[in-house]
C-alpha cells in the first residue's frame, strides 16, 4: 500500500509532467484507471500533498496498492544497471550459462555483495528461469576426479536437477553430481556431423552423454563407446540413454586411463 495521486483523466499528462519534475512519481508502478475517467499515479516519499492539490483542484490523495511494473523480458541489462556498477554488467552478462530451467552465474568477490540482486534481476527477466545458481570455485574444485564444482542457489527452487535440450536430444542433468557444459553445444554438433555410417566411436569423459547422444542422433548407424567414472554421472547416462531410445550406445563405467575398447 502507497500514496497516490487520483486525478481526472484529462489532467493526467499534465499531472505526469509536474510529478516528474518534482521527482515525486514512482515510476516502478503501473498508472491506475478507474472507470469514472480518473487517472492514479504512485507517489515516491517526499511529495507535498498541499502543493498538489492546489497544482491539481478536485484531485485527492489516497492509500492505494499499485501494481508493480514487470521488467521486460530478456532486458537484463537495463534491470543489472539499477544494482550493480555499469562497467561490471557485461561481465555478468557474458558469464552466465543456462541449463535447463538452472541459471548457472559466474560472480566474482567484488561484487558478492550484489549477488542477490543480480539473481532477482536475471529472474525478473527469465521469468522461465527455475533455479538461479553460483558456481563457486572452479572446474574440480569440489571434486577434480568428477570434475565437480560447488554451486550455492541464490534464488528459485532448492534443486540442481533438470531437463537440458539440445540439438533434438533431452538430457536429465544434476550440475551438482556431474559435469556438464552447455558452452560446447556447438562443438558437439560438429563431431556429430563429422561423424560416418558403420564407424566405431570412443566417448571419453562422457559425463550424463551430450556427445553420444547428439553423434547418435545424426549418425545412428554408427557403434558408439561412452566411458564416465563418476557412478552418478553413469547412472544419468543410462537413463538419457533411455529417455532418447538410443540403441547404438554402450555405456562404460569405468577410468578410461586404464579400460581398454576393443573394436
Amino acid at each position: 500500500m502507497g500514496q497516490t495521486l487520483k486525478v481526472k483523466i484529462e489532467d493526467g499528462e499534465k499531472a505526469k509532467k509536474f510529478l516528474q519534475l518534482k521527482s515525486w512519481l514512482d515510476t516502478s508502478k503501473v498508472v491506475g484507471k478507474t472507470a469514472q475517467r480518473y487517472l492514479i499515479f504512485a507517489l515516491k516519499e517526499g511529495f507535498k500533498a498541499n502543493v498538489l492539490e492546489k497544482q491539481f483542484p478536485g484531485s485527492r490523495i489516497e492509500s492505494k496498492s499499485l501494481q508493480a511494473i514487470r521488467e521486460k523480458t530478456g532486458d537484463l541489462k537495463k534491470t543489472l544497471s539499477k544494482v550493480i556498477p555499469t562497467k561490471n554488467i557485461d561481465e555478468i552478462v557474458s558469464s552466465f550459462d543456462t541449463i535447463g530451467d538452472i541459471a548457472v552465474l559466474q560472480i566474482p568477490p567484488k561484487l558478492d555483495k550484489f549477488k542477490l540482486q543480480i539473481a532477482h534481476a536475471l529472474k525478473r527477466t527469465h521469468p522461465s528461469l527455475k533455479v538461479i545458481a553460483r558456481k563457486i570455485g572452479k572446474v574440480g574444485s569440489k571434486n577434480e576426479t568428477y570434475r565437480l564444482t560447488n554451486y550455492e542457489i541464490l534464488t528459485g527452487e532448492k534443486r540442481f536437477d533438470t531437463i537440458y535440450k539440445e540439438h533434438g536430444v533431452s538430457m536429465k542433468v544434476n550440475i551438482d553430481e556431474s559435469y556438464f557444459s552447455p558452452r560446447s553445444s556447438s562443438e558437439r554438433l560438429r563431431v556429430a556431423r563429422l561423424t560416418k555410417p558403420e564407424e566405431n566411436v570412443l566417448v571419453m569423459f562422457a559425463g550424463v552423454g551430450p556427445f553420444p547422444l547428439v553423434i547418435s542422433k545424426f549418425q545412428p548407424n554408427c557403434s558408439i563407446w561412452a566411458i564416465e567414472i563418476n557412478p552418478k554421472a553413469v547412472e544419468l547416462l543410462k537413463e538419457n540413454v533411455r529417455l532418447n531410445h538410443v540403441g547404438n550406445v554402450k555405456v562404460i563405467s569405468g577410468n578410461v586411463l586404464i579400460f581398454q575398447v576393443t573394436f
